[in-house]
This record gives C-alpha cells, structure tokens and sequence, in this order.
C-alpha cells in the first residue's frame, strides 16, 4: 500500500540502471540547488521542482520504457515460461500428496536437467539409447511404484 492508503504499483523492485538514475538525478538537483544557494541567487528551489518532479520521472518512465522494449530485467510483467510453469505444478502435486518425496525429486532433477533446449535434446538422446546400467534399473519407475505393482500381484 501506498502512502495514502491506496494500492501502489511499485513493488521495489526497480534495476540497477534505474537505481543508479534516480541516484544521479538526484545528486545534480541537491548539488545544483544548493550551489546556487550558496551563490545568492534567490530562486534555487526552482531547481528542486525542476530536478525532482520533472526530469526525475521522465526519466524513469523513460528507462522503463526502454527495458520493456529490450527485455530488460523488468520481470514484474512478463508471462512465466514453461519451466517455471512446470515447476509450479510439480510443486502443487507434491504438497497434496500425489507424488511421493522420491519421485518429487526424480521428477525435479528431469526438469532441471532439461532446462534450456540444448539440455532437453541432450536428455532425450541419453534416454533413447539407455545404457546396460541404466535398462536394469528404469528411471521412470521408483521403489515405490515397483512395491505397488507388486502388492497388486
């Protein structure tokens, strides 16, 4: 919430690029203002005004503007990619007890290993052409799932 009770759309998580821009505005208006000031001119806090509410927020309007366009790191917008979608309901089915804490984390190092493009191909790759090794002990099958098939028998 805001100052005034009302919702705020900044949530504080501005860049570096902007943080270092306010800071910069900022310095020049109390250096200027108070430089002239301390010169004798009478009008200085026209320079207040001027800095801080005007070339101040041009100026990070402008720099977000210009991240949006780029795909800067303002992410307070952007759609979740398939991963973190993926992640998330892997998450979700473990907290309501559909999968088991083995299979949890088989499932999660599968989807951190195939991360990028590049990782899956390498993945499926590795999969489709299944060392000895790995035929005798089948990664989609836990402990847990063979104990229940054999329960079934």
């Amino acid at each position: 919430m805001g100052i005034d009770g009302e919702g705020s759309t900044d949530d504080g998580d501005d860049s570096p690029l902007e943080e270092f821009v306010a800071l910069l505005i900022t310095s020049v208006t109390l250096l200027t203002a108070f430089g002239l000031m301390a010169a004798g001119y009478s009008y200085f806090w026209v320079v207040f005004i001027v800095g801080f509410a005007c070339v101040l927020p041009v100026a990070l309007t402008g720099i977000e503007l210009y991240q949006d366009r780029t795909g800067g790191e303002r992410t307070r917008n952007r759609e979740p990619s398939d991963a973190e979608e993926a992640l998330e309901e892997l998450r979700a089915r473990y907290a309501r007890g559909e999968l088991s804490d083995a299979e949890f984390e088989r499932r999660l190092e599968r989807l951190l290993e195939t991360e990028s493009l590049t990782d899956a191909r390498t993945y499926v790759d590795r999969r489709s052409d299944p060392s000895p090794d790995e035929e005798r002990q089948s990664p989609d099958r836990t402990t847990g799932d063979r104990e229940r098939e054999l329960d079934r028998r």
